[in-house]
């Protein structure tokens, strides 16, 4: 049995992997950061009702769709340079081709309303993936997409042999709280 201090520990190396990929840091470093971790056991029931078609960020048009979602979001958070985005988004490319991780865009007919990745890792037997860039653009924001996005990430997860799903949440902002309301619990705090 793996210990909450072990997968704390575990979900601390994912982001030193994480980040010794990426050219750019955090704008807004947190004072404390909560990990989390939520188990999948089979069967996982698959997302039902969603309104929202995901595609896997593959090709350079996915890219370019990929960047003018950032943007969006990143504007709402008063980041207003595309250089700066630019690279954000040069970032998740490193994280698919360094670490095997997969983004996904969200759409709502045919408008871009959210994102999410995952990056694999492995710990012992158990096959881990780091949950990424859970975002919903903020005009389609209250609407429910990223309960849904949530919702498919969980059932996508399951049904690709994930045996976990992990995250790392700031301590002081509410999307701490949304991912424990699904299921996901506190392992420990930086």
């Amino acid at each position: 049995m793996i210990s909450h201090d072990q997968l704390h520990a575990f979900v601390l190396r994912t982001e030193a992997a994480i980040q010794a990929v990426e050219s750019t840091k955090p704008l807004n470093v947190a004072t404390a950061e909560w990990t989390m971790w939520k188990a999948l056991r089979p069967p996982w029931p698959p997302a039902k009702g969603s309104r929202l078609e995901m595609r896997c960020v593959k090709s350079e048009s996915d890219w370019a769709a990929m960047h003018a979602l950032r943007c969006s979001v990143e504007r709402a958070f008063g980041l207003v340079d595309a250089e700066t985005v630019a690279r954000f988004v040069d970032d998740i490319r490193r994280k698919c081709e360094r670490l095997d991780g997969q983004w996904w865009l969200a759409r709502h007919g045919s408008e871009p309303v959210g994102e999410i990745g995952f990056v694999p890792f492995a710990l012992g037997d158990l096959a881990v993936a780091r949950l990424q860039d859970v975002d919903v653009v903020p005009h389609h924001q209250q609407k429910g997409f990223g309960n849904e996005l949530l919702a498919w990430a969980i059932s996508h997860a399951a049904a690709s042999g994930i045996d976990a799903l992990c995250l790392m949440a700031k301590a002081d902002d509410w999307p701490k709280d949304w991912y424990a309301s699904h299921g996901f619990f506190q392992l420990g705090e930086t």
